[in-house]
This record gives C-alpha cells, structure tokens and sequence, in this order.
C-alpha cells in the first residue's frame, strides 16, 4: 500500500481504564489548569505530556522524568492493548456535533506532497518535542487531518462503522469518544489511496519533529500517528489575540460588536470597538489583522513576540475577554477563518499565519499509544 495513512501498529486504551486515562482537551487549558488537573487525577494522560509552564516546581529533566515514569506505571498495568498494525475509526462526539476520521500511520516522505502544512513551526518547539519523543519513546496525540471527502470513503468507514465498537466512553466533560478497530482492511485503503492529498489541520510541530526539521523541505525519517477527517465534518473556530501593551486609545469608534467576515472587536478594559480589517482578497481575516493593526502596534513576527498571545475561540469570546480583564492588554476577536482557505493556502504552497485556525473538537490524548 503506498497511500499516505497506512495502518498503524498501536495500542489502544482498554475500556475499562479509558475514562481516568484520556486526558481533557489540552488546548483549552491553560498551565495552571493542567498541572492541578495532572495533580487530581495521576492516571490521566496529562501527567504523560508536562510541559514546560505547567509545573514550575519541575525543571525540564524533572518534566522527562515524571512522564517516562507515569508511562512506565500504566504500560506495566496493560492500559493499553497493543494490536497487529490496523487501521482505526474515531468518532467524536461533543455538543450534538458528530466527526469520524480514519486513524493510521504516516511516514515522513508523505510531507509534503501527499500531507500539506498550512503553517510554519517554531524552531524551538519543534526541539522540545524531538526531546521528548526520543526521552520518553512514546506518542499518543494524532496529528489531525483533513481530507476532500470522498463517497467511496464515507461507504468504507459506514460498513465498518456497522461493527461493534472496541471502545465507546462517554467522558467527564460529557465528549463522547468511540473507536473501531478495521484491520488492513483493502477497500478503505483504496478509498483513501484515491485522495490525492491531507491538510494537516492541527499538529504542525509534531510533523516537524517526527520528521526531525522545520516545515520547510521534506525528509525521509520517521512517521507519526495521524487521524484524517472528511474536510466538511470539521467545526473551524478562531485563535483570537491578546496582546501585553497598554493602548492610549482606541483604534475606531464604537459600532456593532459582533465579528464578522472582514472585521475584528477591540477589547480593553475601557471597552470594545469594531474595526474593519481592510482584508484583501484571498487573504485571510488573521493576515490581515497582522498587517494592519498588529503592525501598527509593533508586532512584527507573531511566532516570537513574547507580548503576544493566542486565545481559543472554542466555545466563544468570553476567554479572551476573561483574559483582558484580568491581565489588562488588548484583545482582538476575529471571525473563524474557513476549512477551504486552509486547503486552498496548502495547494497553493504558501503559509497562514500562525494559530490561523482552531479546530474543535479534536482527537484526545490517551486512546492510542505508539512507540516511537
């Protein structure tokens, strides 16, 4: 087979461990929130994957050692049942939204011709992880992709959807997660060997790592766990932005406040206005905040300004406003870019700005287990 998902040679967590094992959403929570959750429940996966903020009392050999450990405890207590190489199906349910992707394996020299980033990394974050991967030797969260979806697809996974599940959980935050396991099976590897390309939708830096360089040119080494979801089953939401600076005044006068196409909210501590981006065609609304307003304000490369931050637009504003009236700052809501501007930016070779994109909800860590 030489598509761009293969089956993968995984573990799967056992059911009757699934629920104190996979771990909540780690892109909502802040450092804090994970450390006291990894601190109220030592089984979940959290206490697998600290990272550096979440525990400032662990320095970063500590952080290694705690997760090798916690690995090393729930590895010997068979949490997970390690399988023949398969391909898998994980629904996810939250909220009364439904998706269900394909989970496999990807090698490296899939990227970039067969798998298609839409972002560029951070050299240090990508370094961090090749740490952690060779250190600890494991992974579990899948790089998420996208696919243009197929019927051909869809009619593979609805005839192995119509078996019995290996594992069906409903999670503390009511998530429900449920997965089945389809062997090598050759009329969905054919499905899925017919689509001519993935977007890579969340997991940029895990790539980079897994292939052992930035997401600027291709390598043959390593492969990562991936799940792929058909491109219209996908919730797109917005990473809004927080910066660290103090405005002497406002940037536009008071108007309607809800966001939209085209348009971001100010939000201060003094209150909130509505600004028009001035988006160009083709651009996307984070673009153009970047070349407007952020410049203005003297941010030049979103990947490094240490007075920047990203603020999940999942399940809606009130995070990042939250955020100013704790911290003071200035916050810019943007409206959701969409799933086809990622895949139209990824065909055309060229890069979104960072955190373009939140999608939710997303794949949790502590289903799969890989070696690396």
């Amino acid at each position: 087979m030489n598509g761009w998902l293969q089956p993968v040679a995984a573990g799967l967590v056992r059911p009757e461990h699934a629920r104190e094992i996979i771990s909540p959403a780690y892109d909502l929570l802040d450092p804090g929130q994970r450390r006291d959750h990894g601190r109220a429940h030592p089984r979940s996966f959290l206490n697998g994957t600290p990272s550096e903020g979440d525990d400032v009392e662990l320095d970063h050999a500590s952080r290694r050692a705690q997760a090798k450990a916690y690995l090393r405890a729930e590895l010997d207590r068979g949490t997970w049942e390690f399988r023949e190489p398969s391909f898998y199906l994980l629904e996810i349910e939250s909220g009364g939204h439904v998706q269900t992707g394909v989970v496999g394996d990807v090698a490296g020299d899939r990227f970039p011709d067969l798998i298609s980033p839409h972002e560029a990394t951070k050299p240090d974050r990508v370094a961090d992880l090749v740490d952690y991967f060779e250190t600890v030797g494991f992974a579990s969260s899948p790089v998420g992709l996208a696919y243009r979806r197929t019927k051909a697809v869809d009619e593979a996974v609805a005839r192995l959807q119509a078996r019995s599940p290996a594992l069906d959980v409903t999670l503390d935050d009511g998530d429900r997660q449920r997965v089945w396991a389809g062997g090598t099976d050759s009329e969905l590897a054919a499905a899925l060997g017919s689509i001519p390309r993935a977007y890579i939708i969340d997991g940029h830096h895990r790539v980079a790592a897994t292939i052992g360089r930035g997401l600027g040119a291709s390598s043959p080494g390593g492969r990562f766990l991936a799940v792929a979801f058909p491109h219209d089953q996908l919730s797109v939401f917005p990473f809004h932005r927080w910066l660290g600076i103090a405005m002497t005044s406002p940037l536009a006068q008071p108007e309607e406040l809800a966001t939209r196409p085209g348009h971001a909210v100010v939000v201060t501590r003094e209150g909130e206005w509505l600004i028009d981006l001035g988006t160009r065609p083709d651009e996307v609304d984070v673009a153009a905040l970047a070349r407007t307003a952020l410049t203005e304000l003297g941010i030049e490369d979103e990947r490094t300004d240490a007075r920047l931050s990203f603020v999940p637009g999942f399940p809606g504003p009130e995070a990042l406003r939250r955020k100013v009236r704790g911290e003071g700052g200035v916050g810019f809501l943007l409206a959701p870019s969409s799933i086809e501007a990622v895949m139209d930016h990824s065909d055309r070779g060229e890069f979104m700005p960072p955190k373009a994109t939140f999608f939710s909800p997303k794949p949790r860590s502590g289903v799969f287990l890989v070696r690396r």
